[in-house]
């Protein structure tokens, strides 16, 4: 199979694609005839919503009736999608609509969501960052309070969240319920300071979960990760969105909270689901949309491509600044 990837290797490699009996492309840089270009290979894969050059011959590709993949690194928060600073200086909308024919995605609720709304084929599988090495799980420390890497976006959002984890350990402290923290944001730690005597992020993620009873968060992939493995979820779902990942206690109101917690603590774990291994796109059969011929006018020139390979030479202080840069600007 003749694969076109829109992005550096390396951005695949991170999710776990195999490329093995492949004859994999990366990057459309650029090209005087596009549709002949594009008309050399079997698939066009993407994995950056935000990349609007990738975008760009995603659309020219279902044009020309080529399927089109996009593989997503997590999952799918309504609220990541409507409210991120950076898709918002970008004026992307995540997947409103979906542009692409097939999608790899990590949950059979969001698989039901764009199969029933748009013309595509969609997929289960694991991404690399969403599998946890789970080792000794025979000593608990109560249950672990986490959130997304970005868990709010303005100080709206942020003094909303406040309220919810002051009430969540008061909650935990009445039902004399143990509990410990992994959180990053020093902004979170300033307001709540009973949070730094129990806070961990020296031990990785997977260890976390493994010595917990189960996992508190804000919608994030983590949620997805520890249901997967077996472990015990509760969303702090302090926007009241959507959710379209599986959770065993999504809260949306904090009356619902004390209750809630109560009745997670008494649960049984489950049986950990099966993990799906590194994928190969060669081993799927692949739905393509009614294209029209058509030809692309001029030249082409993948400028994101472009841009990317720059930014990620860049040192990460100076990546840091720049993605600052570009979400301070919408807050």
């Amino acid at each position: 199979m003749n694969i076109l990837f829109l992005q550096q290797k390396s951005y695949f490699s991170e999710l776990g694609i195999e490329f093995e009996g492949c004859e994999s492309t990366f990057g459309c840089i650029f090209t005087f005839k596009l549709t002949a270009y594009l008309k050399k290979f079997d698939l066009i894969v993407s994995c950056l919503e935000h990349d609007k050059s990738a975008r760009e011959v995603i659309n020219f590709a279902n044009a020309i009736g080529i399927p089109t993949v996009f593989l997503m690194d997590g999952i799918y928060d309504d609220a990541n999608a409507k409210k991120n600073p950076l898709l918002k200086s970008m004026n992307i909308d995540f997947f409103s609509p979906c542009i692409y024919s097939n999608v790899f995605l990590l949950n059979n609720s969001f698989k039901n969501y764009l199969e029933n709304e748009f013309d595509t084929r969609c997929f289960l599988y694991t991404p690399k960052r969403a599998r946890l090495i789970i080792d000794d799980t025979t000593k608990k420390n109560g249950f672990l309070i986490t959130t997304a890497i970005t868990p709010y976006f303005n100080n709206a959002e942020f003094n909303v969240l406040i309220v919810w984890i002051k009430r969540l350990l008061v909650d935990l402290q009445d039902l004399d319920l143990k509990f410990f923290a992994r959180i990053f944001d020093e902004k979170i730690l300033k307001e709540i300071p009973e949070l730094k005597g129990c806070n961990n992020t020296f031990e990785s993620l997977s260890t976390a979960i493994s010595r917990s009873n189960g996992v508190i968060c804000t919608p994030s992939t983590v949620l997805h990760s520890a249901n997967l493995y077996g472990f015990k979820t509760m969303v702090l779902n302090y926007r009241g969105g959507s959710t379209y990942f599986d959770c065993d206690y999504d809260i949306k109101d904090l009356i619902q909270l004390k209750t809630s917690l109560s009745t997670m603590s008494f649960s049984h774990s489950k049986d950990a689901r099966y993990i799906w291994s590194s994928i190969n796109l060669k081993d799927y059969t692949y739905h393509k949309r009614n294209g029209v011929e058509t030809k692309w006018k001029g030249l082409y020139i993948n400028i994101g491509y472009i841009q990317r390979l720059i930014y990620n030479s860049l040192p990460k202080r100076m990546r840091c600044k720049i993605k600052d840069t570009l979400t301070k600007k919408v807050i």
